[in-house]
């Protein structure tokens, strides 16, 4: 009878422990993503994926290029942007590519309206206007989300579009 008790005791504190996590990480989810849970019929669900693009950059190549058309610097990148070192131009450039497959590749985008910046604590994030911002919203875009990486000589970026349900 004790090891009965003993054992329905440890499954109940096992239980509340469990729910006390799940609480946490979904307070955690939160507070990360500045987004609250949407409820639909009695279930949490999160922002939908309408978009995604990757791409990757070479950055010797890229920087060949960039010496054989010196004019690409000023025609892709905005004046933040053409001050960084050429690995981290390169990645900038795989995230105007990565937006563009994100959002369809649609004609006429221009590559000033999305420029990549840095935030306080040096996540990578777009700043969006003219013909990007004109897209996201007709695709419903709520959020776009940006990871950037250059290592061993290759640059590479993911853009995730989300869109509240």
């Amino acid at each position: 009878v004790v090891a009965v008790s003993l054992k329905k005791k440890y499954a109940c504190e096992m239980a509340s422990m469990r729910s006390n996590e799940i609480n946490q990480r979904r307070k955690l989810a939160k507070s990360v993503t500045g987004e609250k849970f949407i409820r639909t019929g009695g279930r949490e669900c999160c922002p939908v994926i309408v978009g995604l693009g990757i791409d990757v950059v070479d950055v010797a190549r890229f920087a060949e290029t960039l010496e054989r058309t010196p004019r690409l610097l000023e025609r892709v990148f905005t004046i933040r942007e053409r001050d960084r070192p050429i690995a981290s131009q390169a990645a900038r450039f795989a995230a105007k590519e990565a937006l563009a497959k994100a959002l369809g590749a649609p004609q006429g985008l221009r590559w000033h309206d999305a420029e990549v910046v840095t935030s306080d604590d040096g996540r990578p994030w777009f700043e969006v206007r003219g013909s990007v911002a004109d897209r996201c919203t007709a695709l419903g875009v709520d959020a776009v989300l940006l990871s950037l990486s250059h290592d061993a000589g290759i640059a590479s970026a993911v853009v995730v579009l989300e869109s509240k349900p």
